[in-house]
């Protein structure tokens, strides 16, 4: 691995190892990471962002904007430098065309109900009855479709209509309406 640092128009040798191009579960992101075998341990690690940009400059040296200077990578194999590039290009390709399919925020749509101010008298209150029973439990349908991330859409309107809290110097909780 090279870096253009303090000179951005020389290649300085930083680190021999490993390259990796990886997918960081836990992160929810992907890295090019230089393994050190020697220390056994990460010695550069570049995540992937929206508008990466890695160049092919040789068939076995390619190089990208690091954090703060280039960062060149030069293969031992051409053939896995190769391979290593249409990797790293191909996560590009997919992650340019996820955001460019993505739709601009659509207009809020005006509600159609509307609460009305004040306390609500609640005549049936969901909770056990004095003798234990189920009185108030919400009945739902047995065996129905799970809820997926895919069956939640976008929020389309949010307003703010009244503030509940506490207040320690009445000890009860206040309602303030924002209408």
């Amino acid at each position: 691995m090279y870096h253009a640092h303090p000179n951005p128009n020389k290649w300085q040798k930083i680190s021999t190892g490993v390259v990796c191009f990886v997918k960081d579960n836990i992160q929810k992101s992907y890295f090019i990471r230089l393994i050190d075998l020697k220390n056994r341990s990460v010695a550069f690690e570049q995540e992937l962002y929206d508008e990466f940009c890695y160049s092919k400059d040789r068939p076995y040296f390619h190089s990208f904007p690091g954090h703060d200077f280039m960062v060149g990578l030069n293969f031992a194999s051409e053939e896995e430098a190769e391979k290593f590039c249409a990797a790293v290009e191909s996560k590009i390709t997919y992650a340019r065309r996820a955001t460019m399919k993505r739709k601009p925020p659509s207009e809020p749509k005006k509600p159609v109900n509307t609460v009305a101010p004040g306390p609500v008298a609640n005549k049936d209150p969901y909770s056990l009855g004095v003798d234990g029973s189920d009185k108030g439990k919400l009945n739902k349908p047995k065996g129905g479709k799970k809820l997926t991330k895919a069956g939640i859409g976008l929020p389309t309107e949010f307003r703010h209509l009244a503030h509940v809290g506490w207040d320690p110097q009445t000890g009860a909780f206040n309602f303030v309406s924002k209408s």
